[in-house]
């Protein structure tokens, strides 16, 4: 079984950008398409240089999404805890 790479990848994205300004892709981005995300819709790592344009941007928008809903969840969790400990140093 091959792997299908998508034809419009990061990976071909930077290589046609260093084509088109005559730049080399900074070495972070390298480093970037070589790290792993893991898909929860199939269930399998994919490089993200692999991944083509759309899909990386959906996936961490839903990164930062996930973030947002763990630190509103915290902070609810950080009032309510504010509000019982007051209580028991009034009660003290």
């Amino acid at each position: 079984m091959t792997i299908q790479v998508n034809k419009y990848s990061l990976i071909k994205y930077f290589k046609h950008l260093e084509v088109d300004t005559t730049r080399k892709t900074p070495c972070d981005m390298l480093e970037l398409m070589e790290d792993d995300y893991y898909s929860t819709s199939n269930s399998k790592f994919i490089k993200y240089g692999d991944m083509d344009l759309v899909h990386f941007i959906r996936s961490n928008l839903k990164k930062i999404d996930d973030q947002e809903t763990i630190i509103f969840r915290l902070s609810k969790e950080n009032i309510t805890i504010k509000r019982k400990l007051k209580k028991l140093l009034k009660n003290a």
